[in-house]
This record gives C-alpha cells, structure tokens and sequence, in this order.
C-alpha cells in the first residue's frame, strides 16, 4: 500500500505473533513524504486515526492489465489517416 502522510508516524503490527527480536514490528513515516508499506498498517489504529484527520492520504494506484480495454488501446497497425500522403525524399532533403 501506498501512502502519503503529512506528519510523522509509528505504526504497530497489530499481530502479536510478528515480533522482532521480542518486540512487535513498527513501522515509520517521515513527515511530508511518500511511503510504500504493508497492507496490515491499514489496521493500526494511529493509521485509522491519522487518514480520518486528513494526515495521512491512500494513494490508490490503478494497474493497466493488456487486452483488458482494447477500444482504449492505441493501434499497432500501419493505418495512415484518409488524405496522408509521405513527403517526398526530395523535400525532406531541402531541395
């Protein structure tokens, strides 16, 4: 999950059972940055806390999956617009 947060934060996995080095893992955030971090942070409370208060922001990423739309996907094929005619080699030449 990708986040923006406008202050800094801790937040605490919230399954006892995922501790490092007999602590629970934490995860931190700068002030004004971007952070990729784990899905469970969604769970934190300080995380529920800090979107509801506008300083944190979820930035949803949408993924392009190919031959999913295909009207939307531009042509591969060789089709000139109706009228197009290629220039002539002597004018791309100058004279």
């Amino acid at each position: 999950m990708r986040i923006y947060t406008k202050k800094a934060f801790g937040f605490v996995n919230p399954d006892p059972s995922k501790q490092v080095n007999g602590a629970r893992e934490v995860v931190k955030t700068s002030p004004l940055g971007f952070h990729d971090v784990p899905e469970w942070v969604a769970e934190d409370d300080m995380f529920k806390w800090g979107k509801q208060d506008g300083d944190i922001e979820e930035i949803k990423v949408e993924v392009a999956v190919a031959g999913k739309d295909k009207a939307s996907a531009p042509s591969t094929d060789d089709k000139k617009p109706e009228g197009w005619t290629a220039p002539s080699t002597d004018a791309a030449k100058g004279k």
